[in-house]
């Protein structure tokens, strides 16, 4: 008789155990044992370092925002006031650029040419795409 009642009394208290439990982890009376986790520890150490860096970083953006603004006022200040400078010069004159011949082409008109009378030496270099023997590939590199 006794240990039935022993018995009875285990499982009750099991039963009201389970019951406790179930009713603190509903109500949130476990987030203390939650929080002294380590693992949760470091989790929101670490997610309050990004939560720093995130609004770091917001302010630079706004910074880098108010410097873009700012150069695009002085961009289009700057070019209206080019076209008015254009606007008031006669023509733009375009740039001239200097030519420069490739190796074996024809020389340009102010480069000193031999005498009528004198003889040129020979080019050792064929022109790209011609070979030097009929029989020989072309070995001469390619002008860009």
């Amino acid at each position: 008789m006794v240990v039935i009642r022993y018995l009875f009394v285990l499982l009750i208290g099991a039963l009201l155990g389970a019951a406790g439990v179930g009713f603190a982890l509903q109500k949130g009376y476990g987030d203390f044992f939650i929080k002294s986790a380590p693992a949760v520890a470091d989790l929101e150490r670490r997610l309050d370092g990004m939560e720093q860096e995130r609004n770091r970083l917001g302010r630079q953006l706004e910074s880098v925002e108010g410097r873009a603004a700012k150069m695009e006022k002085l961009f289009s200040d700057l070019e209206t006031r080019f076209r008015g400078l254009s606007g008031s010069a006669s023509a733009p004159v375009p740039p001239t650029a200097e030519v420069v011949p490739a190796p074996g082409s024809a020389a340009p008109a102010d480069v000193a040419t031999p005498p009528s009378g004198a003889a040129t030496p020979p080019s050792t270099v064929p022109p790209p795409g011609a070979a030097a023997d009929a029989g020989q590939p072309d070995t001469a590199p390619a002008t860009p």
